[in-house]
């Protein structure tokens, strides 16, 4: 009988070490939840952003289905990006500062230049609005660079 209670015991105690440690692992994906999903999140938007490159300019209709299907990937992951609060989505109003123009590529070749690893998103929301989509610390130097490429264009038929 002392035995049978002896490994009764020895089994609890098991038992009970195993949920702490359960409680424990649970406790910590709990604390770091927020790291954890930006992580994941990052992790999603260059995926998405890697397969739309790879896929380059749609020639086919399979070709455009492939580049809507990881272009609305990236979104899922931006958006959670920026309900988590890690991004942050402006809307520039310019002068003359086109989402596609040449000034505009050069912008973002400046700023790929001063942090090559930060991700960012360019879009157009109508003439003369520009929707950028960053890392929060990084919209100031989005704003720097709106306000140093929104100027009037070199007139072509001079010189």
């Amino acid at each position: 009988m002392k035995k049978l209670l002896s490994d009764l015991g020895r089994v609890l105690l098991r038992q009970f070490v195993i949920l702490l440690i359960i409680i424990g692992i649970f406790a910590l994906g709990y604390i770091f939840r927020k790291d954890i999903q930006i992580k994941y999140h990052k992790w999603g938007e260059e995926s998405a952003l890697k397969s739309i490159r790879k896929c380059g300019t749609p020639s086919t209709e399979k070709d455009f289905n492939q580049i809507q299907k990881y272009s609305q990937k990236l979104q899922r992951h931006q958006n959670a990006l920026i309900e988590i609060g890690y991004h942050e989505e402006r809307i520039f109003e310019t002068k003359y500062l086109g989402a596609f123009s040449p000034e505009m590529h050069k912008a973002a070749e400046e700023y790929s230049e001063r942090y090559p690893e930060s991700m960012y998103s360019i879009g157009e929301r109508g003439e003369h609005k520009i929707a950028i989509t960053c890392p929060k610390d990084m919209m100031p130097t989005w704003e720097e660079l709106i306000e140093k490429y929104d100027v009037l264009p070199d007139d072509p038929n001079k010189g």
